[in-house]
């Protein structure tokens, strides 16, 4: 493969580039910034040098130009993207997803039920997930007890019975509001997982570091 020597002044920026005498595209050089931009099929960097003035570069990296360069990614491609790697394991439907999707950490329920001192159970598990749902950032939800005891399949007594629960066990604070639903605050929850969840990685080093002393 042959590469033309490319001699750039001041007065002339872009420079055709040539395999074989054949014109393959541009190379113009930006005078602010040095750089070196390329049209057409990128050229080959063994070989290329560029003179400016007085100053040879040789290996310069080659970049495309901007018309070259693949699109940024809009947000339906992203959307298809996720859901050609979600949907496969829920039966390949699509269409369960919608309404989008919760992130949900494996340790919560891998660990939910064995957060010492106070677990979860499987009540109040699908409560914490419902509660979940309304949440989009680091703000509190706010659902009715009406709404999560319809998500859940339960009545609203029962409901308010779990979140009492649920504070009772200080995984969850409740701000009751005049004229509005209340506040939850999971933050307790979070935290104590948290804490668990770092238990379990210490606790898995040490069992490692006493194998390897058996060894």
């Amino acid at each position: 493969m042959v590469s033309d020597r490319l001699s750039l002044t001041s007065g002339r920026h872009t420079m055709p580039w040539t395999e074989g005498g054949r014109v393959c595209g541009h190379v113009r050089l930006c005078q602010s910034t040095g750089g070196l931009t390329a049209s057409g099929s990128t050229p080959p960097l063994s070989g290329l040098s560029l003179q400016w003035g007085s100053t040879m570069a040789k290996g310069t990296a080659v970049t495309k130009s901007k018309a070259e360069r693949p699109a940024p990614e809009t947000a339906e491609a992203k959307r298809a993207r996720q859901l050609a790697k979600l949907a496969p394991r829920w039966g390949g439907h699509v269409v369960l997803f919608t309404d989008g999707f919760t992130p949900v950490p494996r340790t919560l329920l891998k660990y939910g039920a064995r957060l010492k001192p106070f677990a979860l159970g499987p009540a109040e598990l699908s409560f914490v997930l419902a509660l979940m749902f309304f949440k989009w950032d680091t703000r509190r939800p706010y659902p009715s007890y009406a709404t999560l005891a319809e998500r859940m399949g339960i009545s609203v007594s029962y409901a308010r019975d779990i979140a009492r629960k649920l504070e009772r066990k200080g995984l969850l604070l409740r701000e009751v509001r005049q004229g509005a639903p209340n506040q939850f605050d999971l933050q307790p929850l979070f935290d104590a997982l948290a804490k668990h969840v770092e238990a379990e990685i210490a606790a898995g080093r040490e069992k490692r570091k006493q194998k390897l002393a058996v060894l």
